[in-house]
């Protein structure tokens, strides 16, 4: 015990600086979820960056347990100590030396295989000849996804597909820890981020696998190039790139 308090004490500078760095870390993660949870429009997003933040400032606080834990050994236990003054130096812990390493290990040698006895090979038998099969037909290849991740993909309106009206939009939404899934429209092939126009999502935590995601009422659009947008979120916040599918209305 007196070595280990020793230990800490000779290593107290670092600890403190590990314990400072921890703390600044801490403290911009903490700011980057408050601002998360100011920007979002949904409550099941402001509620995952509340709990990323009381978590983060849990590790704070156990960061600043841990300086002062180590400010009262260095500052105040090991001083009371009855230490003589060459052990109240305090040295680096030595190297390992060249004794302490383990030499590799010697391969033990294989014994060697007897030769198998040759046989007399048997005698050839007369085989009828083969007539042909015939040839086996391809199957179609499984139809390609809109998006990389299967996970989170849009099946329809598939892309560059013509639609108008009320739409099914149909899919996949269904990640681990799945939380909600929501659904955007923008107009052109390319937008950016402000762009984009909420069409509806499902926050009731039920994943959908090849099924109706939700229906898109067109009616009020004008005819052109449009893009679809689905993003899936798991319970702490983050989600896979989202899907986005270009599309036309008539």
């Amino acid at each position: 015990m007196i070595l280990f308090l020793r230990l800490i004490s000779s290593y107290a500078n670092w600890i403190y600086l590990f314990c400072a760095l921890g703390v600044l870390l801490c403290l911009s993660a903490t700011r980057s979820a408050i601002r998360e949870r100011d920007a979002s429009l949904f409550t099941l997003e402001r509620e995952a960056a509340t709990s990323r933040a009381r978590r983060v400032l849990g590790l704070m606080v156990a960061v600043l347990l841990v300086a002062g834990a180590t400010a009262f050994i260095d500052l105040s236990l090991v001083p009371r100590m009855d230490l003589s003054p060459q052990t109240s130096v305090r040295t680096p812990l030595p190297l390992p030396t060249a004794t302490n390493i383990i030499p590799p290990a010697t391969p033990t040698p294989t014994p060697a295989q007897p030769s198998p006895t040759p046989t007399r090979p048997p005698r050839p038998t007369p085989t009828p000849a083969e007539t042909p099969s015939p040839s086996p037909t391809t199957a179609a290849p499984p139809p390609s996804l809109a998006c990389s991740d299967p996970r989170a993909n849009i099946t329809w309106p598939e892309v560059n597909a013509s639609v108008g009206g009320v739409v099914e939009i149909r899919g996949t939404a269904n990640i681990e820890n799945f939380q909600y899934y929501k659904i955007d429209f923008a107009a052109g092939a390319s937008p950016s981020d402000s762009d984009w126009h909420w069409i509806g999502a499902d926050d009731g935590r039920n994943p959908v696998e090849g099924g109706v995601l939700l229906t898109w009422n067109t009616g009020g659009l004008s005819p052109g190039a449009y893009s679809l947008r689905l993003t899936v979120v798991d319970m702490t916040g983050n989600y896979p790139p989202p899907c986005q599918v270009q599309l036309y209305i008539e």
